[in-house]
């Protein structure tokens, strides 16, 4: 399962069917509202989970992660490079 948002939900249809003809798995694509507003996540059985996010500090991402790893799921994360600075003119 991919949990992502906006243009991340749109970088997770790839994965999506890469997957899915490249190894016949079913990849779906998460609702993260289930996690946060409906507080009703699915059952995860037998999933891996992945978040796609630009910031990696989406509330609804973070909770669809943190629920996966509650149901002892293996979870991964995409997320853009921290930017760095030194503090100098660049």
């Amino acid at each position: 399962m991919i949990a992502a948002r906006g243009t991340s939900d749109n970088a997770a249809r790839y994965p999506q069917y890469l997957w899915g003809a490249r190894n016949r798995l079913l990849v779906s694509l998460a609702a993260p509202s289930l996690y946060g507003l409906y507080q009703s996540p699915p059952r995860l059985d037998g999933a891996l989970v992945m978040g796609i996010s630009q910031s990696g500090e989406s509330p609804d991402l973070l909770a669809a992660l943190s629920e996966a790893r509650k149901q002892g799921r293996p979870t991964l994360s995409i997320t853009n490079p921290a930017r760095f600075t030194d503090g100098g003119a660049g």
